[in-house]
């Protein structure tokens, strides 16, 4: 045979462990086999299949191997060959040590392991192992709620069950915990690795968060979600917005550079909190305010700053798992430094209740297997590990003589080993005779437990194997092991090839971390060579869209063909998804014809869906274009000899998932008369007649179940009718079960036949259950009943399918069950659990289209690959259930709060969500490398968007473009199906990917360029005169310049008589309250005199329509909110107050939370119990956070609990609290000049403010109430009528339209309006005079 120059190293390299990283189609099952005869055959230093270990993970590449060393030993046997040593080892073929992972731990247990495990044992399949680790956990359970498991107290026991139950999808502590066993249990250290994760996140909780395990994954999160965007950003206001400054009258420029150091920090965070704080600045919105408008109308048309700054807020989003906001923070940013600490304490404390708990049932679980003698596979291979490796993770004296053995150790998939796996085999093998063979990009199967990094550990620590580029000779150096690859694919057509090649240059390239994807030694090598290569068409992407979002890509415009045609090319360049999609024109005629089952395919069979059905049924479209492109394939195209015609079995249909998708291509390729071979998947426990037995079973059990004895009554087997059983039950009691009326039924009807042969037979089964095993009983079901002799009249699947309920029965049967309700209750297990048991299937037709999941396609070719639902979202397996686990990071949970009450997430456990979730995501690319990689000519890609997603202008959109243009592993990993990628792929690679709509190609999109924003030379005075137009024509004039200054809303607080006086040339309240016009510096308050610095008080009441909670400005000019004197674009340059990082109290903040104490205070228990109780009842029921409670001051508080004030609201009627309103008041009363109010006459303000109180008297009357929380001068609380001037002078005004409001609202003015000032302890009256 003709190697290749990579392949023959890999054969010839001596003395070398060789990891050989083999490309899909490279012959890496040719080169292993080369490998060992070179090894057999090797003239200086030859080998023995004696000392030879060869090891596959299925039975059928175990025959495959021996066969293939087989024939290759014959064949150097017929060159003439050394006979004598050829012929030996062929005699040794049939007893080499070449088999399945588990046969070989099996054989070294008989050999070696009689003391761990006993003589005699057997293989258990996974179902009867599900079994009694059922009864032992339920055991488990008993031991720990009683307090015997050791050094785990009942109390502690207690906890850790309320810790980690209750989550939604998980029905009891037990499956909680075998879950979790079972995860476990394929690690190296097995339960005792909880122990080791318990370690090392105490260890972390005394390290600042970015050196920590998850704190590092959060580092690398922010940066790689963040970077690009932020480049792209700073880039745009170096180049395009601050050259151009000084055109505009704007302070948005500012508002970017105090922005940009918050960038800085989310491209490259240094530091966790401050990495917080820039994640909560605020981004501008540019667009808002009056002055801003010019730029925001420029920015928009020509540089996109504004779509811009949103795709930033919606990688920030993505980023942190939701939208930054101190009012409700995303988990990623809830914890602060000693937040992160606690949380590794609490989950070490719980990891290691856990380890107590499942090592307590390990242990019994494992003397369970020794004295039934029956072990799980799992079970076997860790009793392997422990003979192999001992405490210290050493190799055993058992494991070095047996290394002694083997000369090479060859594994096939080593991509797909797990932890303990990999153990097994480092403890056998030596650091030079390691042949391991893989392919880390064919890595599917991590739901078998299989750990890819391992692999890719591999390939990308170890040095590369050097050799000679044209003969292939290897030239080693001293070190014990190389990684070698092979690229050259000898299976695809060279349009496959290529397109694999671009599909996964951006995949693999831009979000396979584990992969470490490199192009020069991933990428995919034509190897068929210019002979071979045939001509075929560019693989295509067919995309089926809704009829109304076809239409919308079409802007409403449709084909003749009920086709939609978009056609507008994205601004940026790029094309819309709607645009790489080639919507297949099926007929409604035909996908009526699919869905109503008529062959015949005619329109107007009866029962038609409608035409918005027919439009709208993706799946059945989709299934349509498939059958009818495989039927033109059969009746016009060739192999590549141009002569030999396709035949059915070189087609096959691949999809990610099988279950509830079959139907409409079955029906589609009987529609147009192809036959199919099914995939034998059925569920064994949804066949009729196991459904049949087991309903036989349970009533035989128990005959008083109604719906099971129905069932049984109404089958072949009794032959009864409903309208019989309606009989039945007339002429009995209702409320007597059907196994009672039919006895009275047949005692009351000597004649009726059928009841009374059945009761018979029924009494005789049952006395037979009581006396022998289940198995005894299923064979006389059989031989006494028509049951059997029907399943064989519908064919042998059927019989075969009862053939092996009586295999299960007999396997219960030995496993030392007891009873029918015990095996009744081991089938019902099996049936919720959805275990597959092996349903033999009937014998598929030779020549037809295969359809397979992608998993079983893995190792098959075919000459055309339909690979369909494409569309289909990706599976949340791996991010849901209470616990989430990985081999390097560990364990996680939510945890619960304070309370016990509620299980909240936390950012621990929310990174170890995205980080499987990503690692789903990567092995969902590997499937679709293996999906695309079977196909040797023609390769066909269908979907259509899954569920309401939108291909085109949604969520699927906005995905699509964000990892086109940004290029990251967040955004890429962020697509939610197969199709998205392709989309995405195809944007990038318009010539290479071409995808088509309705037949008509997508030209390549233009070159995406910028605006050249600078100042070429000698152009300095165009730009000058293009700049001065740009003024003139953003420089507009009001036609009525009073109403563009009317507020759209304002508070109560900023209310004042002059509210709208004054002239361009002074500040007035209102110019206070807008941001200053034609570049003007907008002034700040007066400072207050020095007496009254520290107060509290107004800056809450700057708004007294804003949330409390945030104390968020509500006053508005005529687009945006801004506080009575504050520079308009402060939010934009300042972080929020709670993320400062300062410690000293906030006045506001002080405020805030004395407000929030008599909002939520019981008066009944702040009365009973005092302030202190009542602020930890409020602190417990999250009505206060502790941060809040602690900037309160209690002794006024108190002090308000003894006033008469207090004493007045519990004797209330009614006592409102926080009480909102709004209401219109004239414009004309908030200006002094008469031409101004003539000029505002008809205008109205919409004001809305928070009402402290309002006390409802037990005679109807109002008492108005404002709490005040100023701080007072020492003179001013010993003379209450300073201190009363002064409240009044600050708020007299609010009060009178506080009044105002409430005479409005309850049709009578308040009789009292009372400021309770907090710091004097008492009431001061502020009500109005009368008008």
């Amino acid at each position: 045979m003709n190697y290749t120059p990579a392949q023959r190293a890999a054969i010839e390299c001596r003395d070398r462990s060789v990891f050989l990283s083999a490309a899909a189609g490279s012959g890496k099952t040719a080169v292993l086999t080369a490998r060992v005869i070179a090894a057999l055959t090797d003239e200086h230093k030859p080998t023995s299949l004696s000392r030879l270990l060869a090891v596959t993970f299925t039975e059928a590449a175990t025959v495959e191997m021996r066969s293939r060393i087989g024939r290759a030993l014959a064949e150097k046997l017929r060159e003439g060959g050394d006979s004598a040593a050829l012929s030996r080892e062929l005699r040794l073929l049939p007893v080499a040590d070449i088999s399945t992972i588990d046969a070989f731990c099996h054989k070294i247990l008989r050999r070696y392991g009689t003391h761990i495990v006993p003589d005699g044992f057997r293989v258990t399949d996974a179902a009867e192992a599900e079994g009694y680790r059922a009864d032992l956990m339920e055991k488990t359970l008993e031991a720990g709620y009683a307090g015997r498991i050791p050094d785990l107290t009942a109390d502690e026991f207690s906890r850790l069950s309320d810790a980690v139950t209750g989550f939604n999808g998980e029905r009891s502590l037990g499956e909680v915990l075998l879950g979790l066993y079972e995860k476990l249990s394929t690690y190296e250290g097995g339960v005792a690795s909880l122990d080791t994760y318990a370690d090392r996140y105490l260890a972390e909780a005394d390290k600042p968060v970015f050196e920590t395990s998850f704190g590092r994954i959060l580092a690398a999160r922010v940066r790689d979600g963040m970077a690009p965007i932020v480049k792209n950003l700073l880039t745009m206001f170096e180049t395009d917005v601050y050259p151009l400054e000084s055109a505009f009258d704007s302070t948005l420029p500012d508002i970017l550079r105090a922005w940009t150091p918050a960038l800085r920090e989310l491209a490259a965070p240094s530091d966790y909190e401050a990495m917080r704080r820039a994640a909560l600045y605020p981004a501008p919105k540019c667009t808002q305010k009056e002055s801003s408008k010019k730029w925001s109308a420029y920015l928009k048309e020509e540089d996109g700053l504004k779509s811009t700054v949103k795709e930033f807020r919606t990688a920030l989003e993505e980023t942190f798992g939701g939208k930054p906001s101190p009012a409700a923070l995303p988990p990623l940013l809830a914890y602060g430094e000693e937040d992160w600490h606690r949380l590794y304490r609490d989950l070490a404390e719980t990891l290691r209740g856990l380890s107590r708990t499942l090592g307590y049932f390990d242990r019994r679980y494992f003397e369970e297997c020794r004295r039934r003698r029956a072990f799980d596979f799992t079970t076997l291979t860790r009793a392997t590990y422990r003979l192999l490796v001992d405490e210290a993770g050493n190799p055993t004296d058992v494991a070095r003589e047996i290394a002694d053995r083997y000369d090479m150790v060859a594994v096939d998939e080593y991509q797909d080993v797990s932890p303990l796996q990999n153990a097994v085999f480092a403890a056998v093998s030596k650091p030079d005779n390691r042949f391991f063979v893989g392919d880390i990009k064919q890595s599917i199967y991590r739901f078998r437990h299989a750990e890819p990094d391992i692999f890719a550990a591999l390939r990308n620590d170890y040095p590369r194997l050097p050799y000679d580029p044209e003969s292939g000779a290897p030239h080693p150096g001293d070190a014990p092991a190389y990684a070698h690859f092979m690229g050259e694919n000898f299976r695809c057509d060279r349009e496959v090839v290529n397109f694999v090649n671009r599909v996964f240059d951006f995949l693999f390239g831009t979000a396979g971390a584990s992969i470490g994807y490199a192009g020069e030694t991933d990428a995919l090598v034509f190897g068929k060579g210019d002979a071979q290569a045939a001509v075929f068409p560019v693989p295509q992407v067919v995309c089926f869209a809704s009829e109304k979002e076809r239409a919308d890509a079409a802007g409403g415009e449709r084909t003749a063909g009920g086709e939609s045609i978009a056609v507008d090319a994205a601004k940026d360049g790029l094309p819309p998804a709607a645009e790489v999609l080639r919507a297949g024109a099926v007929s409604d005629a035909e996908t009526k014809a699919l869905l109503e089952g008529n062959a015949s395919g005619d329109p107007d069979a009866e029962g038609a869906p409608t035409e918005e059905n027919v439009s709208d049924d993706l799946p059945t479209r989709e299934a349509l274009y498939v059958a009818r492109e495989i039927r033109r394939l059969l009746d016009e195209e060739t192999h590549t000899d141009g002569k030999t015609p396709l035949r059915p079995r070189d087609i096959a249909i691949l999809s990610r998932s099988l279950r509830g998708k079959l139907t409409p291509f079955v029906r589609a390729l009987a529609l147009y008369g192809v036959p199919v071979a099914l995939p034998e998947e059925e569920n064994f426990f949804e066949s009729p007649e196991i459904l049949l037995a087991v309903a036989l079973l349970t009533v035989i059990d128990n005959p008083l179940l109604d719906i099971p004895l129905a069932g049984v009554l109404c089958s072949p087997l009794c032959r009864m009718t409903p309208d019989t059983l309606t009989e039945i039950r007339r002429e009995s009691d209702p409320d007597i079960p059907l196994f009672e009326a039919l006895r009275a039924y047949c005692a009351a009807h000597p004649d009726f036949t059928a009841g009374h042969t059945f009761l018979t037979l029924l009494a005789s089964f049952r006395r037979e259950a009581e006396d022998t095993s289940v198995a005894h009983l299923v064979r006389r079901i059989y031989a006494e009943t028509t049951l059997y002799s029907l399943a064989g009249a519908d064919g042998r699947p059927a019989e075969r399918n009862l053939k092996l309920l009586y295999h299960y029965a007999c396997t219960f049967a030995g496993a030392a069950y007891e009873g029918l309700h015990g095996f009744l209750a081991y089938i019902q297990r099996q049936s919720e659990s959805d275990t597959k048991f092996k349903s033999p299937g009937g014998s598929a037709p030779e020549d037809a289209v295969r359809i397979l999941s992608v998993h079983a396609s893995k190792g098959l070719e075919f000459p055309v690959v339909f690979l369909v639902n494409a569309g289909s979202g990706f599976s949340a397996a791996d991010e849901t259930g209470t616990f989430l686990c990985d081999h390097a990071l560990g364990v996680t949970l939510r945890l619960r709060d304070r309370t016990g009450q509620v299980q909240l997430e936390n950012p621990v456990h929310t990174l170890m969500k995205l980080t499987l979730r990503d690692k789903g995501r990567e092995e969902e690319m590997r499937l679709l490398y293996v999906a695309l990689t079977r196909a040797r000519e023609r390769l066909y890609i269908t979907g259509s968007a899954a569920g309401n997603t939108r291909l085109s202008g949604g969520t699927a959109e906005k995905r699509v473009t964000g990892a086109v243009r940004y290029r990251s592993r967040t955004r890429t990993l962020a697509c939610g199906s197969y199709l998205e990628w392709l989309m995405a792929a195809a944007k990038l690679y318009p010539s290479e990917i071409p995808c088509t709509v309705n037949g008509e190609e997508i030209a390549p999109p233009p070159p995406l360029t910028a605006p050249d924003m600078t100042a070429p030379e000698g152009k300095e005075a165009e730009i000058a005169r293009l700049t001065e137009q740009l003024r003139r024509q953003f420089a507009l004039t009001e036609a009525v310049t009073h109403i563009p200054r009317l507020p759209k809303k304002l508070a109560v607080s900023s209310l004042t008589p002059r509210l709208l006086d004054g002239t361009e040339a002074e500040e007035t309240p209102l110019a206070r309250m807008t941001p200053a016009a034609d570049g003007e510096t907008p002034e700040t308050d007066t400072p207050r005199d020095a007496e009254s610095i520290d107060d509290e008080e107004a800056p809450r009441k700057a708004d007294d329509g804003a949330d409390t909670m945030t104390g968020a400005a509500a006053a508005t000019d005529n687009t945006e909110s801004a506080a009575v004197g504050a520079d308009p674009h402060e939010k934009y340059r300042r972080l929020p107050l709670a993320y400062t990082g300062d410690r000293e109290p906030d006045p506001t903040e002080r405020g805030i939370a004395t407000h929030q104490f008599l909002q939520f205070c019981d008066f009944a228990k702040l009365a009973r119990d005092g302030v202190d109780a009542e602020m930890r009842r409020l602190v417990a029921g999250a009505f206060l956070t502790e941060a809040q409670a602690a900037l309160t001051r209690p002794e006024e508080l108190e002090a308000f609990r003894a006033s008469d004030l207090f004493a007045e609201m519990r004797a209330a009627r009614e006592v409102k609290r926080e009480f909102r309103f709004h209401m219109f008041l004239p414009a004309a009363d908030f200006t002094t000049d008469p031409e101004e109010k003539r000029r505002l006459a008809g205008e109205t303000l919409f004001i809305q403010g928070v009402m402290d109180a309002l006390i409802i008297a037990p005679d109807g009357s109002l008492t108005l109430v404002d709490y005040k929380t100023d701080r007072l001068t020492r003179a001013e609380r010993k003379n209450p009528a300073l201190a009363r001037e002064k409240l009044l002078r600050r708020h007299s005004e609010q009060m009178r339209y506080y009044a105002e409001a409430a005479k409005r609202i309850f049709g009578v003015a308040p009789k009292r309006v009372l400021l309770y000032s907090l710091h004097a302890g008492r009431s001061f009256d502020a009500t109005p005079a009368a008008e």
